[in-house]
């Protein structure tokens, strides 16, 4: 069993990017942890995305909107978009 999560990250400069990932059931500390690692870098969430990947979480979509608001903020959170996502059965 694995559960989608939205990350939403607030980048240095207020832009509020949000990516949808796979994280499989028993490894949600270790996502944690990366998280945490990476809210202390300031590095961009491309980085981000390289490193869960690397780390074997799925990502599945990445909305970088755009839009910045000039105030040095950073900030990375995340929700439970649904409680399960089921293994494709061939």
């Amino acid at each position: 069993m694995e559960n989608k999560l939205r990350l939403q990250i607030t980048e240095k400069y207020r832009r509020n990017v949000f990516i949808n990932v796979v994280v499989p059931e028993g490894r949600l500390y270790e996502f944690d942890c990366i998280l945490d690692k990476y809210e202390i870098s300031y590095n961009d969430y491309q980085t981000l995305i390289e490193e869960l990947s690397d780390e074997g979480f799925k990502v599945l979509f990445v909305d970088d909107n755009k839009i910045f608001e000039f105030e040095e903020t950073h900030d990375i959170d995340y929700s439970l978009i649904n409680e399960e996502v089921k293994e494709n059965v061939e």
